[in-house]
């Protein structure tokens, strides 16, 4: 059992040592039946929010009537604590969202189980507690989060009611950023599942505009092989997600996107760098000058999203070739040490400073990658004959 875990009952049992009832409630015996990691454990405890934040310090109240909570510090953990207010656990469960996560477990360890969730758990069933169209006017995000433990829970399916309730969910009126945390976190599973279910509701342009696109068979159909390539090749989340966006997203749109949906710095500005790379986008080279500037860990999703694009001998032979030119770079560790850098050059050159010297370093750099040059004095001599196209170009201010 989990560290977590184990604080959770701590906190229970010391909850119920003030004579206050407490369960571990929604996702965490859920996990705990499927034997699955749990990371995040809710409680409920007949006891007032009020009284909570007065006798543990450092306790807060989040949201606001009817749905308010409070977060408890207790052990290294915060645990979110829903007041039962004198109501029925069961009456707390009756508002889940899903029958799986309608579960609660007392520190005696009994289940409590009052709406099948744990016959769905066994079946492998998703489907709504209670009346969906009441889970659903509560809160309509219920639908993509539905589609969302479909993709993330291996093996389960969507109850076919729930499915049609769920297609009537009226999500105009949802925060974009929290529908961007479900394709976030959809990502992290069965992305191509997540994208086909929000297809057959008709749920993809009305919970995610940007993504119109993929109802287009050919862009659709483009971008679910390539999602079918990739996502057995990596669980990079980023990667995924680039992925899913490429053939959706025109240039001028991705800022935009990105900032509705409110995904993590590094997750937005990874995802962003490989939907305006040149080298996807355009066909030139899969490894250029500029990707040694790259970490290692952005190459590789530049080649796993290359590979998972590869349709032909043409574009395969292509990918193998780049592949070889960034392994020798990773072996002269040229992505670390630029033999020539931008002083060098206006000394063997005599010029002054300015514009050209950059762009001089930047062919370089492509020179570099393609293997042309290997180190400083092939570099110098690299440079000299490139010497003569720029005066062309750009005058005699070389």
């Amino acid at each position: 059992m989990k560290e977590v875990v184990r604080a959770a009952f701590d906190l229970a049992r010391r909850f119920e040592a003030e004579d206050w009832p407490a369960a571990l409630v929604g996702g965490a015996p859920r996990d705990l039946l499927l034997g699955r990691p749990c990371h995040d454990v809710d409680l409920v405890v007949d006891a007032s929010l009020e009284t909570l934040e007065e006798r543990f310090s450092g306790t807060r109240i989040l949201g606001h009537p009817p749905r308010r909570s409070a977060l408890v510090p207790w052990r290294k953990h915060h645990f979110e604590v829903v007041s039962l207010g004198d109501r029925p656990l069961e009456e707390e469960l009756s508002r889940r969202d899903f029958t799986i996560n309608s579960l609660a477990l007392t520190t005696d360890l009994k289940l409590v189980d009052p709406f099948g969730g744990g016959r769905d758990l066994a079946s492998r069933r998703l489907r709504f507690n209670g009346s969906a169209e009441a889970r659903l006017t509560e809160d309509p995000l219920r639908a993509l989060r539905l589609f969302r433990f479909a993709a993330t829970l291996p093996g389960f399916s969507v109850d076919g009611s729930s499915l049609r309730a769920a297609a009537e969910a009226d999500l105009a009126a949802t925060a974009t950023e929290r529908r961007g945390g479900e394709l976030l976190r959809a990502a992290s599973g069965n992305l191509p599942l997540f994208l086909r279910l929000l297809r057959r509701s008709g749920l993809l342009s009305k919970g995610y505009p940007p993504l119109a696109l993929l109802e287009e068979p050919e862009v659709g159909g483009r971008t679910d092989r390539r999602l079918h390539r990739l996502c057995p090749l990596s669980t990079d989340v980023s990667l995924r997600l680039a992925a899913l966006l490429f053939d959706a997203l025109p240039l001028p749109a991705i800022d935009e996107a990105l900032a509705d949906w409110q995904w993590p710095h590094e997750v937005a500005a990874s995802v962003k760098r490989l939907l305006i790379d040149e080298a996807l986008r355009n066909g030139e080279d899969l490894f250029a000058g500029r990707h040694m500037k790259w970490s290692r860990q952005e190459r590789q999703r530049l080649f796993a999203f290359a590979l998972a694009a590869v349709d032909d001998e043409k574009s395969g032979r292509r990918w193998i070739e780049a592949r070889a030119r960034a392994l020798a770079a990773e072996l002269r560790r040229l992505d670390e040490k630029r033999p020539l850098d931008g002083r060098d050059v206006m000394t063997a050159l005599h010029c002054p400073p300015g514009p050209e010297i950059g762009r001089l370093l930047h062919a370089l750099d492509e020179a570099l990658a393609r293997g042309e040059v290997t180190g400083r004095e092939e570099a110098l001599l690299w440079l000299r004959g490139k010497i003569s196209p720029f005066r062309s170009s750009e005058g005699e201010s070389l």
